[in-house]
Formats: C-alpha cells, structure tokens, sequence
C-alpha cells in the first residue's frame, strides 16, 4: 500500500518538535517525505490522477513545479497527499514562506487563474488534499475563461 503524505504520517514517525520546525530547516521530515517520494511508481500515481478525472496534463503540470519550487526530490505526489505536509504547513493568506509564493506565481501563470481566490472554506481546511487543491484551480481557470 502506497504511503500519503499526511500529519498522520508526521504524528506517527515525528514527536511535536520535529511537527513544528518548517521542512526545509527538518532533516528528519524531509528525509521521511523524501523516501517515500522516491518509493512511488510512476504509472501508480498517473493511474490515481487519473482515476480522480484529473487530466493528465493538468495534473503533470501542477506537479512539476511544486517539486521544483518546494525541493522535493522528484514529482510523484498521490492526489491524496495533503497540502499541509507538501506545502511545508503552508498559509496561503501569508508571504512568509517566499517559496509558497514563487509556486503560486507559477500556478497561476499556468492556469492562468489567481490562486487567492480559492473559496475561503477550502483553503482553511487543514486535511485540503492536493488533488482539491488543483479542482480548485481548474475550476477557477474555467470560470475565468467564462
């Protein structure tokens, strides 16, 4: 069974200091989410992509630059990897995390939509999933092109 980036995966095989400090100053989360990246088959995580009704292309480019932006060590984030954990305990509403907003710059170049106006309700929800993350975005990008 594929392990999912998730604070339950934190909470299991982290105590409260390491759940605190920021990925990117964390060797240990960062090593913990690193390996399971680099576990994850290709074709499994087009096929979860896939089996959500997310097109390939939209999921493929939502992918490439969260992993080039945030470091990770490859693309192959599950649809149900939360944002919480892959966004490094991400705050949208914030520009404290420089990285966070380079990628929301990109995503809405891509999209061509503006990030911040994803419904309230769903950017606060603590267990938001990539995958609802990126409906949110491709939805935004249909209702601007109306």
């Amino acid at each position: 069974m594929m392990k999912i980036l998730n604070a339950k995966l934190l909470q299991e095989n982290t105590n409260i200091v390491m759940r605190l400090l920021p990925r990117y100053f964390n060797a240990r989360v960062r090593r913990l989410c690193n390996n399971i990246l680099k576990e994850r088959n290709k074709d499994e995580i087009y096929e979860a992509w896939k089996k959500r009704g997310i097109a390939l292309a939209d999921h493929t480019k939502f992918r490439v630059p969260i992993c080039s932006e945030l470091r990770w060590c490859n693309d192959l984030f599950h649809p149900d990897d939360e944002c919480y954990v892959v966004f490094d305990h991400w705050e949208i509403r914030s520009n404290a995390n420089l990285s966070l907003v380079y990628l929301f710059t990109n995503i809405n170049k891509i999209f061509k939509c503006d990030v911040r106006d994803i419904p309230e309700d769903i950017l606060t929800d603590t267990k938001l999933t990539l995958c609802q993350f990126l409906e949110a975005v491709v939805n935004l990008r249909k209702k601007s092109r109306t």
